[in-house]
């Protein structure tokens, strides 16, 4: 088959593939409720329930504790997310009671739990539908909120698809076989998305979610166009530090949706960051492996490698130019009609 007529029938191999999972296919998959409490000294406690989604099946619950009016929708400004006032009156102190969330699932699938007790000291927790409930201690250090939220980090990195294609458009970009320059240009990607995440969750800096979103979509497009082209990869830290850079206001949009615990800010900032980092080196891992594998089946024929090459590129970019052209035009709509 001629070199050309290989090329196209990968083209549209890939596009069609691409397309029939692409409405599927989000760049996010955390679905992560957030729950506030604050405890005053007469046993009532008033709270913010906010969830991602409308759900009157996932709600919270304290025990010992009766709910006095029914969750109230509150506008937060955001389209993506549902929040809620609750009110809880409670015979004695919230420390030693337990808290669960009903209803997690596939819906929502997990929980941050932040509560203020009266003495001013406050304590955090995830729960997911495996770990439902979580008793209140009387007090809580940075090192528990630290693991917490450096968990939510590896999560998000590993469920938001953009970002993970990014990385492997930076592997095919750089050439697999140089693992120096890969792990260099992914050090540059971390430190430049980092800087935006801190900006944005710190109130330093505001950035529309879905314009973000668009933008970042746009930038796997950039990137596909850039793999193979000559003299493109001499550069790829400068690309991964100013796509980076992009890439952080979307990992702000998903820690806005959970939400940062007050008085832990710093610790929980930073552990998200760490553990997202620590995601995106597992993912290049198993890129590494997985073109080492091939290299290996294949023995002397670098055809099948290649062949793994443009089919990932031609994957990127398909996906990037429907998350491109789907979130700008939903951008453009809620523009229009606002």
């Amino acid at each position: 088959m001629p070199p050309a007529l290989r090329c196209r029938w990968a083209w549209w191999f890939t596009f069609l593939t691409v397309f029939m999972i692409a409405p599927s296919a989000l760049g996010h998959g955390m679905m992560t409720a957030y729950l506030e409490v604050t405890e005053s000294s007469q046993g009532f406690v008033v709270g913010t329930w906010k969830l991602p989604v409308p759900s009157r099946d996932v709600m919270p619950e304290i025990e010992g504790c009766g709910r006095v009016d029914r969750a109230t929708e509150n506008d937060d400004g955001q389209k993506s997310n549902f929040v809620y006032q609750i009110s809880f009156r409670c015979s004695g102190a919230l420390a030693g009671r337990q808290v669960q969330i009903k209803g997690l699932g596939v819906t929502v699938t997990e929980a941050v739990v932040r509560i203020a007790l009266s003495n001013g000291t406050t304590a955090s927790h995830v729960l997911g539908k495996h770990d439902v409930s979580w008793t209140i201690p009387k007090a809580q250090g940075w090192l528990p909120v630290f693991a917490r939220y450096a968990r939510l980090g590896v999560e998000h990195i590993l469920t938001g698809a953009d970002h993970l294609l990014f990385v492997l458009g930076l592997v095919l970009l750089i050439g697999v076989d140089r693992r120096r320059e890969i792990a260099w240009t992914a050090t540059f990607f971390t430190l430049a998305h980092s800087l935006t995440l801190s900006a944005v969750a710190l109130g330093l800096v505001r950035v529309s979610s879905l314009a973000a979103e668009a933008t970042i979509a746009a930038t796997l497009v950039l990137l596909a166009l850039d793999i193979g082209r000559k003299g493109a990869a001499k550069r790829p830290r400068t690309t991964a530090f100013v796509f980076g850079l992009v890439h952080g206001f979307g990992f702000a949009g998903a820690l806005g949706e959970i939400g940062l615990p007050k008085g832990a800010i710093a610790p929980a900032l930073f552990a998200f960051n760490v553990g997202v980092e620590l995601g995106q080196l597992a993912f290049v891992v198993v890129i590494v492996l997985a073109f080492e594998v091939v290299k290996k089946l294949a023995k002397e024929n670098a055809r099948p490698v290649a062949a793994l090459g443009v089919f990932g590129t031609y994957a990127i970019g398909s996906l990037g130019s429907f998350w491109m052209l789907q979130r700008w035009s939903i951008l453009l709509s809620q523009r229009l009609h606002s």
